[in-house]
């Protein structure tokens, strides 16, 4: 199970508590009702802190309680479940001057025999294994790696690209990790839990992808599904080609922004006779965007992935920035989306 490590952060706050006085604490989903807890000892530690919680959503490490911070004049937020983003100088350019803490938060289920030996039969014509994981289950990764190289694999662990992720680790845009040794690897394993760290890694790179849910303790073959993404968003471009006014969507989440790009999109599409308006929302939903109806289309400049796993929530064609670099020409499909060959194309669970 995920658990903040209250004792962990009372350490940092008693070390700090002549520089830290009021504190926003924020986690996403499935750990937020943790903060309860944790509020509550901070004030029986007797830190003489103001303490107050976030209670918006929360989308990762790129949604940064900021506005909170801002408004209850805090002097750090700090922020659970995820290692800082790699953020854009324009980004951080534009954000308060409020110091953020993450503190990472592991899971401790214990990595099975059963799942070990499903995961031998599922890589087991392959021999050169990439090795990733999502940050909270760097424990398993650390057990499974040590398992595999007992086993004979070959393990590769690519380091980050991006500040801020450790070796071998992936989030849900950033895959510099798996990037850095594709050319070495045959499969790689994701330690993670559901499929959405696992299905950028086999989107973005088209190696052989696994991954070992630690909350279910299954292994998923991702081929099918990556295949079935690819068709969709090929579809989707394909549908964008016919559209001549686009609504350019620029979001105003922390690490979210990125208004030069947004210029960029207007410029290029105006440059081909079409049309294209920026918008600035604060949560983008196929709901917000019904208020638009003239619109044929959109471009999101915000978070890539909302091109793909939601891809379908939305009626209208929604591009990412890589999306809509194809749809202009600067880029080939293949080159966004390449795929390797396999031996077999099958889902053992």
């Amino acid at each position: 199970m995920l658990k903040i490590n209250i004792e962990e952060v009372l350490r940092f706050l008693k070390e700090n508590r002549n520089i830290y006085k009021k504190i926003v604490l924020q986690a996403p989903d499935g750990l937020r009702n943790q903060l309860l807890k944790l509020y509550e000892a901070i004030l029986n530690a007797g830190i003489n802190v103001e303490v107050y919680i976030s209670g918006s959503r929360n989308f990762g490490a790129c949604d940064i309680a900021y506005e909170e911070g801002v408004r209850a004049n805090a002097d750090i937020i700090i922020h659970f479940g995820h290692t800082q983003f790699p953020y854009s100088e324009e980004q951080i350019n534009k954000l308060p001057q409020i110091p953020v803490k993450y503190f990472p938060v592991y899971d401790d289920r214990k990595v099975s025999e059963r799942l070990l030996h499903k995961l031998y039969s599922e890589i087991g014509e392959y021999r050169n294994i990439g090795l990733l994981y999502s940050v909270q289950y760097y424990p398993q990764f650390k057990v499974i790696r040590k398992k595999l190289e007992e086993k004979g694999f070959n393990i590769f662990i690519g380091e980050g690209s991006s500040v801020g992720l450790g070796r071998g680790q992936v989030i849900g845009c950033k895959i510099g990790a798996a990037k850095t040794i594709q050319d070495k690897v045959e499969a790689y394993v994701v330690i993670s839990g559901g499929k959405f760290h696992a299905l950028g890694v086999s989107l973005w790179t088209g190696v052989h992808t696994v991954l070992v849910d630690i909350p279910s303790s299954r292994i998923f073959n991702l081929d099918r599904e990556t295949a079935r993404i690819r068709s969709i968003i090929a579809y989707k471009l394909l549908e964008a080609e016919k559209i001549n006014r686009f609504g350019i969507i620029v979001s105003k989440k922390s690490f979210q922004y990125n208004l030069s790009i947004a210029r960029f999109c207007e410029k290029e599409l105006w440059k081909r006779g079409k049309k294209g308006y920026i918008l600035i929302l604060d949560e983008l939903n196929p709901q917000v965007l019904m208020n638009f109806p003239d619109l044929e289309g959109y471009i999101q400049t915000a978070c890539p992935r909302i091109s793909i796993d939601d891809i379908m929530l939305y009626k209208k064609p929604i591009l990412n920035i890589e999306q809509f670099m194809i749809l202009i020409g600067h880029k080939k499909f293949e080159e966004v989306y390449p795929w390797r060959e396999r031996k077999a194309i099958q889902e053992k669970k």
